[in-house]
């Protein structure tokens, strides 16, 4: 399993600027509190679109942020 976030692709995409990486990284866990909150409310047998679309929601969140082992896991979801 690799890091859990590749810095060097945050870095690159806030230029190094560290004020910046911490107030993506606070919208990353408040909006991945709300996804995985909505996973488990959701979370019953059968096709359930409600969870298809957070687990979507959540993987397109840590594409951004560099979380590629997570989003891998929410693509396979």
């Amino acid at each position: 399993m690799g890091d859990p976030v590749n810095l060097s692709y945050l870095r690159g995409l806030t230029g190094g600027d560290r004020e910046m990486e911490k107030s993506l990284f606070e919208v990353f866990l408040s909006s991945s509190e709300e996804c995985i909150a909505h996973l488990g409310n959701n979370c019953v047998g059968g096709e359930n679109e409600d969870w298809r679309q957070q687990a979507h929601a959540l993987k397109g969140s840590a594409m951004n942020m560099g979380a590629e082992t997570l989003a891998a896991v929410c693509a396979k979801a």
